[in-house]
């Protein structure tokens, strides 16, 4: 498969099936949605409008939370982590994706409102997930079989 749909940053590419975290971008410093970091350095890897990562845990950290409560400015504090799945375009993710599951949930948070991701559908915390779908939407959709 072809790594097309990220876009390296710095020369450093991220492996298919790799450990990765991947955040919302919150600016507007790269055009892309999502950026993807190696939790081992901590160094951002890529970036790309849309991805699908197995065997995943939502993280938060509370000193990020805090922050982002007391200065009521956003920070990136809150992390999807899992094996990255690399496609050649992000139609082939989507349809990959929903060939594999028969439901799919919109997964979001807040710093404002929770201390944890949220799952939207049934408005409860989620903290991990088989997969999870980043789409080009700027959206993330957790995997589920009813």
């Amino acid at each position: 498969m072809s790594n097309e749909i990220i876009k390296p940053f710095k020369s450093r590419r991220p492996a298919e099936n790799q450990l990765v975290k991947i955040y919302r971008n919150l600016g507007h410093a790269v055009p892309e949605k999502f950026s993807i970091v190696d939790p081992k350095t901590g160094l951002v890897i890529g970036h790309t409008d849309s991805a699908i990562l197995s065997d995943v845990n939502f993280t938060v950290q509370s000193g990020g939370v805090a922050r982002a409560n007391r200065e009521q400015r956003k920070n990136v504090h809150a992390h999807a982590v899992g094996y990255l799945q690399i496609a050649a375009t992000a139609r082939y993710l989507r349809d990959s994706f929903c060939s594999h599951y028969s439901y799919s949930v919109p997964v979001s948070y807040n710093p404002y409102k929770a201390d944890h991701f949220i799952r939207r559908d049934l408005d409860c915390r989620i903290d991990d997930a088989r997969s999870v779908l980043f789409a080009d939407d700027g959206k993330c959709y957790a995997g589920v079989n009813r």
